[in-house]
């Protein structure tokens, strides 16, 4: 239990009602409080969480936070705030007992690559490490569905607490701009950030590309509540030079070696460089440039983009010291769900499946298959619903210009009628008779299966690990794998 006073000590709010008040849990998810909660009234994209103070109050909860006077009510603590989001991050933190404090953590963030290089970051370190991203929250032996890429605050430091009670001692997580705008890692501890990339996606939400960036560099800036120890940024990438040319005038990063900003890349000069890269259906070979010494690496990966995730998780943790150590480890590393996850074929084509459901996404992926392809490239892809309309023409053209054979479907149609998404799919798009337009996801890729012949690779692109399809009003269980594997089996 813990007094509602000392939760909120040094924090900018009023109390209206008894501030000694006791709570033993905290929520922004009316249907979850219990007489004891205290419950956080956040306005949201959707839903206004004051909105169901009522309903909280019906339900007995003690402790009320919000931004907006509701009303004073016997027997219930309202605290008052400027700004709810950063309050509850403070106070999820001091709830759960600081746990990002006792932790070493990895937090990646970008447009693409977040949930490879956390993965690569938990097969190289040697120490127990939590996951927290887009494929689940696996902290020690439990493993969650995620809700959220990053979870809110409160779920954030409770899942952190978790960790530290199953004796993790790293966490390797990914920050969405969603959950760095919304503050949801506010004031969180971390050791090493990520800057990936930066391209097209969630321009629905933050307005435009700028305001993009600027989320990403929240992580980075100190508007989180604090800063990393160092800064890790892929300098390939246009958004990354200038992240990277910023934070080195930051004098509080100049942590490490007076090196506070460290960079890795293909094309450019940097701290990690990977230079004369060579790849099969099966693995990468690259040299490693690090520290003045070059490394020869095998990653059983394919494609460039897989290299870049390669040198930011090996650029996250390595010294002069270590180097070799890390690339020879990276040889065993077992591959992500969803991220070009080969799938068993025996009749001699090449079927993979990948989350790629942008337009960057999807031409590092085709053009990583097909020069390595030895007949024809087929694409399955399709665009979310209630998402960033301007990317899907956009989408039909990489796939157009680098697929042989093109099939268009759903992917997670949302609030949105799939004829309306290939509308959109199809604006000012050339050679559309080249596209085959299928609204059933399982139907299309049966499609590209049933016509792949000895030679041909086959990309089913767009969701990746997950195991469902959001509609409207229902969401339905579905599995790109167990779909590309029945079809396989039956032909």
């Amino acid at each position: 239990m813990r007094k509602i006073s000392e939760l909120f000590f040094g924090l900018k709010c009023k109390f209206l009602g008894n501030s000694e008040v006791y709570i033993d849990n905290l929520s922004d998810d009316s249907r979850s409080v219990t007489r004891t909660s205290a419950f956080f009234a956040v306005a949201g994209t959707n839903l206004d969480g004051n909105s169901f103070i009522p309903d909280v109050i019906d339900r007995g909860c003690v402790v009320i936070v919000t931004e907006h006077l509701y009303c004073q009510v016997d027997g219930i603590t309202f605290v008052l705030v400027d700004d709810i989001r950063t309050s509850m991050a403070v106070v999820a933190k001091r709830f759960f007992g600081a746990p990002d404090e006792f932790l070493y953590i990895y937090c990646v963030t970008g447009t693409n690559g977040k949930t490879s290089i956390t993965y690569l970051i938990e097969h190289l370190e040697d120490r127990k490490t939590a996951i927290l991203g887009t494929v689940g929250y696996k902290v020690g032996a439990e493993e969650m569905v995620a809700s959220n890429t990053t979870p809110g605050s409160i779920g954030l430091f409770g899942l952190l607490d978790c960790a530290g009670r199953n004796g993790c001692e790293v966490v390797a997580m990914e920050a969405s701009s969603h959950g760095l705008h919304q503050k949801r890692t506010y004031g969180l501890a971390v050791d090493r950030a990520i800057f990936s990339n930066l391209t097209d996606d969630h321009l629905e939400y933050h307005g435009g590309i700028d305001n993009y960036f600027q989320a990403k560099e929240i992580l980075f800036s100190g508007a989180n509540g604090s800063r990393p120890d160092l800064a890790v940024v892929n300098v390939d990438d246009s958004f990354g030079k200038i992240l990277a040319k910023k934070l080195r005038n930051i004098k509080e990063l100049r942590r490490l070696d007076n090196r506070g900003v460290v960079s890795y890349g293909m094309t450019y000069p940097a701290d990690f460089q990977a230079v004369e890269v060579f790849s099969t259906l099966d693995s990468t070979s690259f040299t490693l440039n690090a520290f003045g010494k070059s490394y020869h690496c095998e990653l059983p990966l394919i494609g460039k983009h897989n290299v870049l995730n390669a040198l930011a998780a090996i650029a996250a943790m390595g010294d002069e010291n270590n180097i070799a150590y890390l690339v020879e480890k990276i040889r065993n590393f077992p591959g992500i769900p969803g991220r070009l996850q080969r799938v068993h074929s025996n009749i001699g084509i090449s079927v993979f499946i990948d989350y790629a459901h942008t337009e960057d996404a999807l031409v590092n992926v085709l053009s990583t298959l097909k020069p390595l392809t030895r007949n024809r490239l087929i694409v399955v892809f399709g665009c979310g619903g209630g998402r960033d309309r301007c990317k899907r023409p956009k989408m039909t053209s990489a796939a157009l210009k680098l697929g042989d054979v093109v099939i268009a479907t759903s992917d997670n149609p949302r609030n949105e009628a799939i004829s309306d998404i290939f509308f959109d799919m199809k604006n000012g798009v050339r050679d559309l008779e080249r596209v085959l337009f299928i609204e059933s996801r399982a139907e299309a890729i049966y499609q590209a299966i049933s016509v792949a012949v000895e030679g041909d690779t086959v990309l089913i692109a767009g969701k990746g690990h997950e195991k469902f399809q959001q509609f409207f009003d229902k969401k339905i269980h579905f599995d790109d794998l167990e779909v590309a594997v029945n079809a396989l089996n039956e032909i």
